[in-house]
């Protein structure tokens, strides 16, 4: 959805949900993003939590709102989470770089993405790399399965900072160009 502004920038917001097993970080994550905070105690998502923070997108010449939802990865709330993805435009999947059981779950969270949303971008974060001696799942492991489900691949760390602001940013970016390119085709969202 985009609208011009009094300041003649375009306006455009985007729905980012934050999928993966729970205690992966999706909170954590988000809380560092939103708020520059980290808190160490683990309290599940119940549902689903929203976000909004508003960036410059292309070259400063767009305002981006992007709604962050961070959905819970607990099994218990499975039957609630299709509702959760609709209008979703991007997503971060994500899984525990010191839980290799998090990341043999990557397929089942895309599957689920893709049965309930229409060709969104993601991008793949590995996070906790500050754990860097608890590591299950070595990097190149990750890079494989981005290359596989055709995106990009960061790894991250809600503790000290370390490419949230790059995840968020370029997954700003990323949904910029792909609503400009539908615009410029005369398609509209849906």
């Amino acid at each position: 959805m985009n609208e011009k502004k009094g300041d003649d920038k375009e306006r455009y917001i985007f729905k980012v949900i934050l999928i993966g097993d729970g205690a992966v970080g999706k909170t954590s994550l988000i809380q560092k993003y939103m708020e520059g905070r980290f808190k160490t105690d683990y309290l599940p998502t119940i549902g689903t939590q929203i976000y909004t923070k508003d960036v410059l997108g292309g070259e400063g010449d767009a305002n981006i709102k992007l709604v962050v939802w961070d959905i819970s990865g607990q099994q218990a709330f499975s039957s609630v989470r299709p509702d959760y993805y609709k209008g979703a435009k991007g997503i971060v999947l994500m899984f525990d770089l010191t839980r290799s059981q998090t990341f043999e779950h990557l397929d089942n969270w895309i599957n689920e993405a893709k049965k309930y949303t229409r060709s969104p971008q993601v991008i793949l974060a590995g996070s906790k790399c500050d754990l860097e001696r608890e590591r299950e799942i070595a990097q190149k492991y990750g890079e494989e399965y981005a290359s596989k489900i055709k995106a990009p691949y960061l790894e991250t760390s809600a503790k000290d900072g370390k490419n949230v602001e790059k995840l968020f940013d370029m997954l700003a970016q990323m949904l910029l160009e792909d609503s400009v390119r539908a615009q410029a085709k005369g398609e509209t969202d849906a």
